[in-house]
């Protein structure tokens, strides 16, 4: 009996890894304004699994006031807990935002480049 309930925790346990996770923004945070392109953070976290995985944040880019069309300028690693990410300036275009490892700079002209943000997708 005890063989057959580790089996079935396990077998539980696979099926929730292989499951595509299904993302809920929460948090967002606008950090700045570039000719009409809002550019700030959301923090992501799945919400179809028990499991703490896949929590992250989001550089996102999108025209003001349309947030349905924000594209991903940067995306932190997807984890139990998600990594920091913390706006430090912007000129012009570009942004600058603290990580865990120093800095990294994104750039709101590129923004219709990006990837889209989907409910499936980083």
């Amino acid at each position: 009996m005890g063989a057959a309930v580790l089996m079935a925790f396990v077998a539980f346990g696979v099926f929730l890894l292989s499951r595509p996770l299904i993302y809920r923004d929460g948090g967002y945070e606008k950090n700045y304004t570039w000719q009409g392109i809002e550019v700030g953070i959301v923090y992501r976290q799945p919400v179809n699994t028990p499991i703490m995985r896949g929590r992250h944040r989001c550089v996102i880019a999108f025209p003001e006031g349309k947030r349905a069309q924000a594209r991903l300028l940067y995306t932190t690693v997807a984890g139990e807990t998600s990594p920091p990410l913390e706006f430090v300036a912007a000129n012009g275009a570009k942004g600058t935002y603290r990580v865990r490892d120093g800095e990294i700079a994104v750039d709101a002209s590129t923004w219709a480049g990006k990837p889209v943000m989907t409910e499936t997708g980083p």
